[in-house]
């Protein structure tokens, strides 16, 4: 992968689809890499030029001591795109991608034009920082493979996909600064009374099983949210992309109006 020196770190990209075409961004899930969209490539590479990378602290990115903010995850996207020349992108974001592109929808208007917000919630509740609390611990005592199994039954309705065993790995290879430093972005997470400012059309996007960013509450940041509108995935949880990529790529391409 290409690396991008951004000024205190790099973040490592992939750069495919169609040269002239509009450009589409996609942003991973926390302890995944940029590949967790190949069930999307084909459908998205036809009809897109497409950037993606890997989320600060996860593949082949750096992975700085953290903490984490959105804002400074925002901003990682917004500097890839200065380097790249893009002045306007599509952006699709899964779980914390998700998040970051409410926050460039928030704070960048301007150099996002659709927005798809997949499996992800826009505040963090007690209830998500206590969990997040718990998985700090969890790592710092026992590594990161101590939260995986718990992982795994929240982000996978079909527990015997043959890929669980390639997001196994990802995961566990993801370095505790990573996720740590993520997770410290996540706690902090209070975009839910700024979803009434977002002019950029809207997709909200999730598993209709994700017990992390369930169903009721995306739905409430659609109604939130102008120019918006929410889909759930059947049969699918917080990594809906994989676990329903039929549905989920459908709900995609209708929104972005491609065949």
């Amino acid at each position: 992968m290409e690396k991008i020196n951004l000024g205190k770190y790099n973040i490592a990209i992939d750069i495919s689809g169609t040269e002239s075409k509009p450009w589409i961004i996609l942003s991973n899930s926390l302890g995944t890499t940029h590949k967790m969209w190949a069930p999307q490539m084909d459908l998205l590479n036809k009809n897109f030029k497409v950037l993606r990378y890997d989320t600060l602290g996860h593949g082949e990115s750096d992975a700085p001591d953290g903490p984490y903010t959105f804002n400074q995850l925002e901003q990682d996207v917004i500097s890839l795109m200065d380097a790249l020349s893009i002045l306007r992108a599509n952006f699709l974001g899964l779980s914390i991608g998700g998040m970051v592109g409410l926050g460039l929808a928030i704070n960048y208007p301007n150099r996002i034009n659709k927005l798809i917000c997949a499996d992800a919630r826009a505040e963090a509740t007690e209830s998500f920082i206590k969990l997040w609390e718990e998985r700090d611990i969890a790592m710092q005592d026992n590594g990161v493979k101590s939260i995986w199994a718990g992982t795994k039954k929240r982000w996978f309705y079909n527990q015997n996909i043959d890929t669980i065993e390639t997001f196994e790995k990802e995961f566990c290879n993801t370095s505790i600064n990573g996720l740590t430093g993520c997770g410290a972005a996540l706690k902090e997470l209070d975009y839910k009374k700024y979803l009434g400012k977002i002019k950029n059309k809207t997709l909200y996007l999730g598993g209709l099983n994700d017990a992390g960013a369930p169903a009721d509450i995306m739905e409430e940041m659609s109604i939130l949210t102008p120019k918006s509108m929410y889909i759930a995935i059947e049969r699918a949880a917080h990594i809906a992309n994989v676990d329903n990529p039929i549905e989920f790529n459908k709900a995609i391409s209708e929104f972005l109006e491609i065949d």
